[in-house]
């Protein structure tokens, strides 16, 4: 019996909670379905959190691993969107839920996410889908910003969120370092990545280059930068939205158009 488009769907992302699974499970990040506390149990957690022992998150169910969203179509493009870190949050679905949450959000014509008292909302997932879209058009995929999301994965560099306010949570030096070459790299080498789409023209877009050798030069525009790397995908910088506030998003959508990648 053919499934339908939401069996398929089930189908799709059960497939890829076993393999994730498996990967922590191997990293020592999970006991069997549970996931564990980070700063707790990853093997470079000294290396990571020396010296910030007090930036801890309260939390010990935020503190867990979350896995990738990987689209249904993520396998006939490729495309992987990576951003610095959650920030807050946490757990083996939560870049999945929030992603749904976002696109049914961006469906109602919002360009801000995750609105509420004391929170402005977020640009990540609405440029996210707009740069895919962009991208997915080179090859004549004509799709908007929320439907972008069947086409691609989305996982972020640095897995674990410091309780550290005067830096909204951004990751030390020392995850940076580690974490990449760690974890991300590990997901990358499931994922198998053509395009990797990087949020952050500074650190994210360099410890990203040193994980696929270091050397990328290609091009560089005002908001976007780009380059092939030695391990064969292309890699594209752009500019991230916290940055920006959102406000540069068409500069950056012209100038992805001017990237020479083809699907």
């Amino acid at each position: 019996m053919e499934l339908n488009r939401g069996n398929k769907e089930q189908h799709f992302a059960r497939y890829w909670d076993r393999e994730f699974a498996k990967l922590y499970q191997g990293l020592g990040l999970m006991s069997g379905e549970r996931c564990l506390p980070l700063h707790e149990v990853c093997e470079l957690r000294d290396k990571c959190w020396r010296g910030h022992e007090n930036s801890y998150p309260n939390d010990l169910e935020t503190a867990q691993i979350a896995r990738p969203w990987v689209g249904e179509y993520y396998p006939q493009t490729r495309l992987l969107g990576i951003g610095i870190n959650l920030n807050v949050g946490g757990g083996f679905q939560q870049l999945c839920d929030e992603t749904e949450q976002a696109r049914k959000e961006m469906e109602q014509g919002k360009g801000r996410v995750f609105i509420q008292p004391g929170y402005g909302g977020s640009y990540f997932h609405p440029c996210l889908g707009s740069y895919a879209a962009k991208l997915l058009s080179k090859k004549g995929a004509f799709v908007s910003a929320s439907e972008a999301f069947r086409y691609l994965s989305y996982t972020q560099h640095v897995k674990c969120s410091p309780k550290d306010e005067k830096r909204r949570g951004r990751p030390y030096r020392e995850m940076w370092k580690a974490c990449g070459e760690h974890i991300l790299w590990e997901e990358m080498r499931l994922l198998k990545p053509k395009l990797v789409l990087i949020f952050g023209k500074t650190q994210n877009w360099e410890y990203t280059c040193r994980l696929f050798g270091g050397d990328c030069s290609g091009g560089e525009f005002r908001h976007v930068v780009w380059g092939v790397s030695k391990e064969g995908p292309l890699l594209v910088g752009v500019r991230h939205p916290m940055t920006v506030g959102g406000s540069r998003k068409e500069e950056v959508l012209g100038e992805l158009g001017r990237v020479p990648w083809d699907i």
